[in-house]
């Protein structure tokens, strides 16, 4: 058998050894990128609800990322929102520091990129997603 892995030649545990590394280094990489794909200032620009698109202005709809894990959201009809974030998996939590006593969201992340980002909520049990692009 070739292994691809240096440090595999000659010993099951060597091999052992380098596949849980790689597996490890891995989880490390998307974890660090997860987080760095989110920094930024971002811009709704459509709005599911039940998977039928909701005629909204998203104009004024933007979430802010900042290092340190804070975050800004601005709404429809001058709602505002700030305070701390962080993420879990595939899942994002805001907690508004804004009111009192502070409150916990949570909405799934279900796409993220450079540029994309898509949100999964729910509002009194229907299902709405919104997307949002990265400003430059």
């Amino acid at each position: 058998m070739i292994s691809k892995f240096p440090i595999c030649k000659g010993t099951a545990i060597g091999c052992a050894f380098a596949f849980f590394l790689f597996l490890f280094s891995c989880q490390t990489d998307s974890a660090v990128n997860y987080e760095e794909l989110l920094l930024g200032k971002w811009q709704a620009t459509a709005l599911t609800e039940q998977d039928s698109l909701m005629d909204i202005d998203l104009r004024s709809v933007q979430l802010d990322f900042q290092l340190g894990n804070r975050y800004n959201y601005r709404g429809t009809l001058k709602e505002v929102e700030a305070g701390s974030y962080r993420v879990q998996k595939d899942l994002l939590f805001t907690k508004d520091t804004i009111v009192k006593p502070p409150q916990e969201k949570v909405v799934k992340i279900l796409k993220l990129t450079i540029d994309s980002l898509q949100i999964e909520m729910l509002d009194k049990d229907k299902r709405r997603v919104l997307d949002l692009r990265k400003k430059r």
